[in-house]
């Protein structure tokens, strides 16, 4: 009996792997992130707002700081602008981490119109306020409630991403973010 529990242990965990591969390859087709190069630092990249074309920013590195929307700079000193993406084969999820701070993306709560903020990372699948997926349309769902996605409220410079029910027309540029 234990080997049968121990065949049974190893395929889950194969099975996790092969989930996770596959969800990042999702992940790189639809331009959520981009794959790692010889000449990148694995996967940080800037995430721009399809809809205002601008670029995810953090004003400071301390913990509870909003996470708003700003004129993209891609000359290299706007560490605030630039996001790691790690994949959490467990949860199923991306911790996304800002490179000026070394924060976490993080929702206190899921209601409509929370503000997506930093706080420190608990790379523990239990912590689904910190994961996200991408789906269709290059959307960005929170793990933690399948039914909500970043979102912009407005598309002026300083808006604050929040989360809002997934909206999945291809019309719905404020929850669509490319690379």
């Amino acid at each position: 009996m234990p080997k049968r529990m121990k065949i049974g242990a190893n395929m889950i965990k194969t099975v996790r792997r092969i989930t996770a591969i596959a969800l990042t390859l999702i992940a790189i087709t639809a331009g959520i992130i981009a794959p790692a190069s010889a000449n990148s630092a694995g996967a940080f990249q800037h995430l721009r707002n399809r809809g205002n074309d601008l670029c995810m920013d953090i004003g400071s590195v301390a913990v509870g700081t909003p996470v708003g929307m700003h004129a993209c700079n891609y000359n290299g000193s706007y560490a605030s602008q630039v996001w790691f993406f790690q994949w959490d084969p467990v949860a199923s999820g991306f911790d996304i981490t800002n490179q000026a701070s070394g924060l976490c993306m993080d929702v206190a709560s899921y209601a409509p119109g929370a503000v997506v903020g930093m706080n420190n990372c608990h790379y523990a699948e239990f912590y689904l306020s910190q994961k996200w997926i991408s789906i269709s349309n290059s959307r960005l769902q929170s793990r933690g409630d399948s039914t909500k996605c970043m979102d912009l409220g407005s598309y002026a410079s300083g808006t604050k991403v929040t989360l809002y029910w997934c909206n999945s027309s291809p019309g719905y540029l404020s929850q669509q973010w490319l690379p």
